[in-house]
């Protein structure tokens, strides 16, 4: 595979289901899909969820608990490196 299009794949791996840009701030949630922070709470405040009637995830509708959101750290580093990665081949730079 070209190294373009195998960062061209990956990068699509990065991405957010709610902004579909890269993943900022990522979290997990119970069922295991991950996020942007401020994309999955700005969701569940425009979709009038609340505690009350409890939050689901929006790909698969799990029940979620907002309390037990858990900061993915690892993969934000890893789509940081992903990010410097697409630069490099965007610039024609060697990245060996």
């Amino acid at each position: 595979m070209h190294p373009a299009a195998l960062v061209e794949a990956i990068v699509e791996e990065m991405n957010c289901p709610i902004c579909v840009t890269f993943l900022r701030g990522p979290v997990s949630i119970n069922c295991g899909h991950t996020f942007c922070h401020s994309c999955l709470s700005g969701l569940w405040k425009l979709s009038g969820e609340s505690q009350d009637s409890g939050y689901t995830c929006p790909l698969c509708r799990a029940p979620v608990q907002p309390r037990k959101l858990r900061p993915n750290w690892q993969l934000a580093s890893v789509v940081h490196k992903v990010r410097l990665l697409g630069f490099c081949v965007e610039m024609g730079l060697k990245t060996d």
